[in-house]
């Protein structure tokens, strides 16, 4: 089973500690910078070879990757709906 993905619903999952996210909360997310201006939203994450990438649909439609790193990304807010993007150069084109 080495390299097996394992699929759970939510009763039957592992409970999380303080700070722990489960990947599929991140869906819908606002994307936000420090000060609180919105860039758009998450709609989904991706695996990828590197890491994950989450896909961010911006306010004007046009969607993008991005790592989903620690230099991108900061703090996760589940209750307000958002997560804290550090790096908004990311999103240009």
């Amino acid at each position: 089973m080495r390299g097996a993905e394992i699929i759970a619903d939510r009763e039957s999952a592992a409970s999380l500690k303080d700070g722990e996210y489960y990947i599929g909360d991140l869906n819908g997310l606002k994307v936000v910078s420090t000060e609180g201006k919105i860039f758009g939203e998450i709609i989904n994450i991706a695996e990828s070879g590197g890491g994950n990438l989450a896909e961010v649909k911006q306010l004007s439609g046009i969607k993008c990757f991005v790592p989903f790193r620690k230099e991108f990304f900061g703090d996760v807010n589940l209750e307000e709906g958002k997560i804290i993007l550090l790096e908004p150069w990311i999103l240009e084109q």
